[in-house]
């Protein structure tokens, strides 16, 4: 079932290069992908060899206060923290937090390399899971703050995945995540609700602090409408990103 799990998510990222592609010529039939417009000329990146590359950065820096937005926090929230994202995908969005120092954590990024895509800095090539184990034997000093943005619902155990980052989180710090709530899938197989997400977590104080239908974040009919996005924190700080980036 994880290989399945792999290959879907592989499979996905494989074709939203196609997807970036079409939408970087405006050859996509509603005019946007993902609710974001296709660009004009003087927003095309065409520093790159490649199409496909010209295409995929200048995604990036269209959609880059996603996880700003996603979070419910400013752009400078993180500014002089060291931090962990959990399940960082391809894009590296995390970079456009200013003056963090963030750590991408994803199982997949040499394959994201070999599949196209440009990697950021900071890589760390596992699963959540695993980072468990190789950060006790590495001691590794804490991380300020641990977030994650859509991601935390694919890990293969939920329960494991929410220890490791309490265990690698300073306890003065804090653990941000976007958590979508869903029916299961093969690359997202756990069905997260309000007293799942708090059973799971044991040393921090995690409230959830937002909720948001999915057309808020994707058009209407490309997620079933019961689908949540839910904001957990042990912070209660909730900065209206949607509307002000």
């Amino acid at each position: 079932m994880m290989d399945q799990k792999y290959e879907e998510e592989k499979f996905f990222w494989k074709e939203e290069i196609g997807f970036y592609v079409r939408w970087y010529n405006g050859k996509l039939r509603s005019k946007e992908l993902y609710g974001v417009p296709c660009p004009k000329e003087h927003q095309k990146i065409n520093r790159f060899a490649t199409i496909e590359l010209n295409a995929i950065e200048t995604w990036i820096n269209a959609d880059k206060w996603r996880y700003c937005k996603r979070l419910h926090v400013e752009p400078t929230y993180f500014s002089g923290k060291k931090v962990l994202e959990v399940g960082s995908g391809p894009l590296g969005l995390s970079r456009f937090f200013a003056g963090a120092e963030v750590d991408l954590l994803d199982p997949l990024h040499s394959w994201y390399s070999e599949c196209g895509y440009i990697q950021a800095p900071r890589k760390i090539e596992s699963t959540i899971e695993d980072f468990g184990d190789r950060f006790v034997a590495l001691q590794s000093y804490r991380y300020d703050a641990v977030i994650s943005v859509n991601a935390i619902d694919h890990v293969d155990s939920f329960e494991r995945a929410i220890e490791v980052c309490e265990q690698v989180c300073d306890m003065d710090g804090e653990i941000r995540m976007d958590i979508h709530y869903h029916a299961p899938t093969v690359t997202e197989p756990h069905v997260l609700n309000d007293e799942i997400v708090s059973a799971a977590f044991k040393k921090f104080d995690m409230k959830k602090i937002a909720e948001n239908p999915s057309h808020v974040f994707y058009p209407r009919g490309t997620h079933p409408p019961e689908d949540r996005f839910a904001v957990w924190s042990n912070r209660n700080y909730v900065y209206d990103a949607v509307r002000s980036l």
